[in-house]
């Protein structure tokens, strides 16, 4: 299930800078913003089930009549106001468990364009997170086919993730 809270600084306050969250609604004819955040780190599904719900409480009347005002959580990624829900779920689960470093990825490989992309690294061709390079290299040596092409690092808060490229 995922949470939902308003747009005051208390419910706002229960969560870090770091949590993964869009404030999904819509702007009034007056520029005042309705609508609520939601945690994105969950199934699209669920997603689009609170989305419904938040829609439906703003105007039953117009249920596709939303969009995303704010980002939180993506470490400066801004995917727009109608994100793939798909690819913005499973990028949030990974921004909540790798932190900013997936922002990285993304950004490496030429912005949120190529969120697509970002994510199929992270699922097929992630080494894992290490001390150091020097220590993966040292792991993987033991492996008879271990050598590709070339590798891409990034510096996270873990230690040094590594990809395949």
């Amino acid at each position: 299930m995922v949470e939902m809270f308003g747009d005051d600084s208390a419910s706002r306050s229960l969560y870090d800078e770091d949590t993964p969250m869009v404030f999904v609604g819509r702007v009034t004819a007056f520029g005042r913003r309705i609508g609520k955040w939601l945690i994105v780190d969950e199934a699209p599904t669920d997603i689009r089930e609170a989305i419904k719900q938040v829609v439906a409480e703003i105007d039953p009347a117009r249920p596709d009549d939303w969009s995303v005002l704010e980002y939180r959580g993506f470490s400066g990624l801004d995917f727009g106001p109608n994100p793939n829900l798909d690819e913005l779920a499973e990028l949030g689960r990974h921004l909540d468990h790798w932190g900013p470093v997936v922002a990285d990825l993304v950004r490496h490989l030429g912005g949120v364009q190529h969120t697509s992309k970002a994510l199929w690294m992270l699922r097929e061709r992630f080494e894992g997170a290490w001390e150091s390079l020097g220590k993966w290299a040292a792991r993987r040596g033991s492996d008879s086919d271990w050598t590709y092409r070339s590798i891409l690092t990034l510096q996270g808060e873990d230690g040094v993730l590594i990809f395949r490229l």
